[in-house]
């Protein structure tokens, strides 16, 4: 809730989705908070608490793998990045159907190139790289 002053920053109704997300974030660590407090049973095969190191490679990697290309934005861009990272998934996450998961891929592209692009005006292909 310290970030809810930054969003008054914003003009008329601009301020609403930002602040909306906020309470949501906050009323899910509230339950995730009240939950852990809640014991649950043991159950048997569930991977919490053994010890294999190997059951969380995968997001490690995933996650590693995204702030590498949250980083790289600035300098090649949004969709270099987020294409360049939706490869990198690919491997990381296994894909059964790697040509499914492309397709879906280039449709959330072209979803977010159509909506912040074309109807907000949102600047995604400024780079620091190429001066966009």
């Amino acid at each position: 809730m310290a970030l809810l002053p930054y969003t008054e920053k914003f003009p008329g109704s601009a301020a609403d989705f930002p602040q909306l997300v906020l309470v949501v974030i906050v009323v899910l660590c509230v339950l995730m908070f009240a939950r852990s407090l809640v014991p649950s049973p043991v159950l048997t095969n569930a991977g919490d608490g053994d010890g294999d190191f190997s059951r969380i490679v995968r997001p490690v990697s995933a996650f590693a793998a995204t702030a590498v290309a949250v980083f790289a934005m600035r300098y090649i861009g949004f969709y270099p990045a987020v294409a360049g990272l939706g490869v990198l998934l690919i491997g990381i996450l296994g894909a059964k159907k790697p040509a499914m998961f492309t397709g879906a891929y280039a449709v959330l592209l072209v979803f977010v190139f159509l909506v912040f692009q074309l109807l907000l005006k949102v600047p995604l292909d400024s780079t620091r790289l190429w001066g966009g």
